[in-house]
């Protein structure tokens, strides 16, 4: 697997990623980039890689290392921020873990910590027999419906279902699903903002509790009436919570 990205803002200014989660892309991003132009704003895109005489393996260990290497070069001699849901917090994890001394500031947003039991053996079946249902686009604006997906990019998330591969899923889902919070975590410098919505399965208020507790210049925040998909579900109320987090921090330098 391979990040393609793209930027847009001040590019004088902080760097602030914004990290995608799993079945979803960068677009899911549209509106915090549109309300932060005022910081130096990277959108990191996930894709299989196009060489035919390779097997796209993906890994959060190896997509964390791709990131540290692109923030560092985007960001050299300015304060970088990360903002990671689902999937892409789990990966802004470990570039924490990996490059301590790399982020000023991350907003971790539903990330799972907890493994699923004998998640490994059962995504490969369970994604096998259920695959061909992502092709459906009936299927695909309940799943939408269920990310709180706007109506305005949905003809974007269901293309990016249809280019999506089974062996992919697969892959994802088993990193995702079996993921631990790493060792040196909780090493990290930089000051942690964790939320997880209030409807959200136990295992992600589970996580968030566990990240919180574990990172001593962390705060956990719990954000009412709210599944899994924050910040498509309140946009506005989002950006506002991480613009004040934002701003708290430089106040605090």
């Amino acid at each position: 697997m391979k990040w393609t990205y793209t930027e847009s803002g001040n590019s004088n200014a902080p760097l602030l990623i914004f990290v995608h989660g799993g079945g979803v892309g960068g677009w899911m991003w549209d509106r915090q980039v549109e309300s932060f132009q005022h910081y130096h704003c990277l959108v990191p895109e996930l894709a299989e890689s196009e060489q035919p005489d390779t097997k796209p393996m993906f890994t959060i260990e190896q997509s964390a290392r791709q990131l540290i290497d692109l923030a560092k070069q985007k960001g050299a001699g300015r304060p970088i921020y990360a903002v990671g849901f689902s999937l892409g917090a789990q990966i802004v994890i470990q570039m924490m873990n990996d490059s301590p001394h790399l982020l000023r500031g991350a907003m971790l947003n539903s990330a799972s910590v907890a493994p699923l039991p004998f998640a490994d053996r059962m995504i490969g079946p369970m994604v096998r027999c259920s695959f061909p249902l992502i092709r459906n686009r009936r299927f695909s604006a309940l799943q939408a419906k269920a990310l709180y997906i706007p109506s305005e990019q949905f003809e974007t998330y269901y293309a990016h279902s249809l280019k999506s591969s089974q062996d992919a899923l697969i892959r994802m889902l088993r990193q995702s699903l079996t993921y631990r919070l790493p060792a040196g975590f909780s090493r990290s410098n930089a000051r942690v903002l964790v939320t997880v919505g209030e409807k959200e399965k136990r295992i992600m208020r589970k996580s968030a509790e566990q990240i919180a507790s574990i990172h001593p210049k962390a705060q956990k925040k719990i954000l009412p009436g709210i599944g899994h998909g924050i910040p498509s579900a309140q946009p506005e109320c989002f950006n506002t919570i991480l613009r004040e987090w934002l701003e708290e921090g430089e106040e605090r330098k």
